[in-house]
């Protein structure tokens, strides 16, 4: 008798069950992500496997079966001798690194509204859960593995920000006077070094008087340029000018769409990039990147993106177009690898000219290689490693000649309005280029922390079979503490940047990269303990302005909180062992009246040493297995971070190939980097400029 049909609302078990349900044998919604992976705070491991269909070899088998029970013997006999065969030899050649299990499943992750926005691997939200899942291999009950609200995306809500208006229902906010929009200008261009390069200071103060004395509500272009300055300026201030700053960019952002959004235009294009600067230090990420593809497609229909049309333009006209598309490929690649989104922009031009250089567009075309080579393709080659040390060789070798054209001072300090103040743009560059050393090897530093836990089934997104890797894990390791250190001079700041989006981003990224440090037991503890509460207080400064900031700091002391816990664990471990070692040799003379039977009983000949020199019998050291990890064979040599640190990072290891997740070994061919004279993967920067 066939079976009833019966319909979807009916139906009591979903067709296909995700992954986790799969393994824990539960009853799955069938919903992306399903309601016990959303009870359960696991929306980023909710995957679902699709089924391989039926090869010709398993077809031929099944009517084999219908004919002869024998021959189903001999073929499948046959079909699993060849399927191991096809088993053990590696699905990629040797100098390719692929992902490991369950990575092809896109991350999800909830925002401020309840649905789901896409993070890819190189967010940080992505290195957080990585963090997460590591942590709870050492501590599994703490407020960093329980706490499930970091799993959602932090978007801030606007401040009564209301729908596009016409323009004639519009009121235009008060203009300042000229002295305060002097102060506002000077701190835009400070704050905004680096970010958005449009505009000279000169020029800006040399246009405001003429702004300031003209009739309001004006539509012209350069009106609303004004006001997202403003904005930009009374966003930064430590003053409580929140409100004002957001009647300027409402009133600027509603009179573009209104009005100016049809005629794409030099300074529409430049406004769009204000307005996506703005949102980002506003914490609103995912509406910066729906202005930021307004930007780019206005670009490419004004040809911005072919650096060939400088006969058609003055040399002032095409500097300034030069500008405007370095600054959309500056916020690009900002928004990019900070929510591991796909790279809008593509560079046509020669990123390494021998006239021009630019160090933010060397940057940006690092992010984008890495991006696209690495996290794009999911897989790392030796290849690819060779080409972006080679590219961040380059890039430091020219740093003082892109700088100049970019201008950015090389000292650290700069005049700000007659006051002596931190060079922000220096900061954001170096700390920039350490950004991209983490990008490209915490895949290295993540595995060799989880080498240290023995979990089977545990999923990486990205696998680097590297087994020679620490020289990339000091490169990682020490370009966290190098974000860190640069930025701590914001600490003894009086007047700060009240938001300062990229330096909160890189510090919570070294933050985490110093987390898994810790728990990879490297040498150096004490120094990273140090600089990750550095890392925290500096997020907490700005945490008191910033909610991305603050939930980050928050998240930072839970970190701090998982490591001291680990640590008291350790050392009650290390304890313990001490007075079992203490016992074995002396006696126990609490528990004597349990091992009164043991008086006189012989130490075992595993603690028993020959002493051939003096003839004696002398105890031991105990079995490895007794022994603290201290004791144990380190991950990382002592000393690997000593002071000739760096010289060792120059040096070259071979490649071979290693996979975790796979009880099979390939050890492929040795790998050469054809490096300069200059050696290393990656360069000092202080070798680099004199400060």
């Amino acid at each position: 008798m066939p079976t009833k049909r019966i319909t979807e609302s009916e139906r009591r078990r979903c067709v296909k069950a995700c992954d986790p349900c799969k393994r824990r044998k539960e009853r799955c919604s069938g919903a992306r992500p399903c309601n016990r992976c959303v009870v359960r705070s696991t929306e980023d491991q909710c995957q679902f496997t699709e089924a391989r269909p039926p090869s010709k070899a398993s077809e031929r088998l099944t009517l084999a079966r219908r004919d002869d029970a024998s021959a189903v013997l001999a073929i499948d006999f046959l079909t699993a001798r060849r399927d191991d065969d096809q088993s053990a030899l590696p699905s990629l050649s040797p100098a390719t690194f692929s992902i490991g299990t369950g990575a092809e499943s896109p991350r999800l992750t909830r925002d401020h509204r309840g649905g789901y926005v896409f993070i890819g691997d190189s967010a940080s939200m992505s290195l957080l859960q990585d963090v997460r899942r590591l942590v709870s291999m050492f501590v599994s009950d703490c407020a960093f593995v329980n706490d499930h609200n970091q799993n959602v995306m932090l978007e801030s809500l606007p401040l009564g920000r209301l729908t596009p208006h016409p323009l004639g229902l519009l009121v235009e906010p008060a203009r300042p006077s000229l002295e305060a929009a002097r102060v506002l200008v000077s701190r835009y261009c400070w704050t905004t070094s680096c970010f958005l390069d449009l505009f000279d200071e000169s020029d800006l103060l040399e246009r405001l008087p003429s702004w300031i004395s003209a009739p309001n509500a004006s539509s012209d272009p350069s009106n609303m340029i004004f006001h997202l300055i403003l904005a930009i300026g009374l966003q930064s201030c430590n003053d409580d000018n929140d409100d004002l700053a957001e009647s300027h960019f409402k009133y600027a952002k509603c009179a573009l769409l209104s009005n100016l959004l049809e005629d794409p235009s030099i300074t529409v294009v430049q406004a769009h990039a204000l307005i996506v600067l703005y949102l980002i230090a506003a914490a609103q990420r995912n509406a910066a990147c729906m202005y930021l593809g307004l930007a780019v497609q206005g670009a490419h229909a004004l040809g911005l993106h072919r650096g060939d049309a400088a006969a058609f333009f003055s040399p002032h006209e095409f500097r300034v177009r030069e500008r405007l598309w370095k600054t959309l490929r500056t916020l690009d690649g900002h928004l990019s690898y900070s929510l591991g989104r796909p790279i809008l922009t593509v560079e046509l031009r020669d990123p390494e000219p021998k006239t021009g250089y630019s160090s933010l567009a060397g940057l940006t075309n690092i992010f984008s290689t890495i991006m696209q080579e690495v996290y794009d393709k999911r897989r790392i080659s030796a290849d690819t490693l060779g080409k972006v040390t080679r590219l961040h060789r380059n890039w430091t070798r020219r740093l003082s000649e892109g700088l100049t054209n970019d201008g950015i001072p090389e000292s650290t300090e700069i005049m700000v309005s007659g006051v002596m103040r931190p060079n922000i743009g220096l900061f954001h560059v170096k700390s920039a280029y350490y950004l991209t050393i983490i990008l490209m090897t915490r895949h290295c530093l993540l595995d060799q922390a989880q080498a240290r836990v023995q979990r089977a089934g545990s999923q990486r997104r990205i696998s680097v079979m590297l087994p020679n890797t620490d020289v990339l894990v000091e490169a990682c390791v020490s370009a966290a503490m190098g974000i860190v250190q640069i930025y701590q001079v914001m600490k003894n700041l009086d007047d700060r940047p009240k938001r300062l989006p990229l330096l909160v981003h890189s510090t919570f990224q070294a933050a985490l990269v110093l987390g898994i440090a810790y728990f990879a037991e490297l040498d150096t503890k004490t120094l990273m303990e140090k600089t990750l509460r550095t890392a925290h207080d500096l997020l907490a400064l700005f945490g008191k302005h910033d909610p991305l900031a603050q939930k980050s700091a928050l998240i930072v002391e839970k970190l701090l909180e998982a490591c001291e816990l680990y640590a008291e664990t350790g050392a009650a471990k290390s304890r313990q062992q001490q007075a079992q070692r203490v016992m074995h040799l002396f006696g126990d003379v609490d528990n004597h009246h349990l091992r009164s039977g043991d008086e006189g009983t012989a130490l075992p000949r595993s603690h028993l040493r020959v002493d051939r020199c003096a003839g004696e019998t002398a105890p031991a050291a105990v079995d490895a297995s007794l022994q603290p990890l201290s004791q144990l064979e380190p991950i990382v040599a002592p000393g690997a971070f000593s002071e000739d640190s760096r010289d060792r990072q120059s040096e070259l290891f071979p490649l071979a190939s290693v996979d975790s997740n796979d009880s099979r070994r390939f050890v492929p061919d040795t790998f050469e980097f054809e490096f300069d004279d200059m050696g290393g993967f990656f360069m000092d920067l202080d070798q680099t400029i004199i400060v």
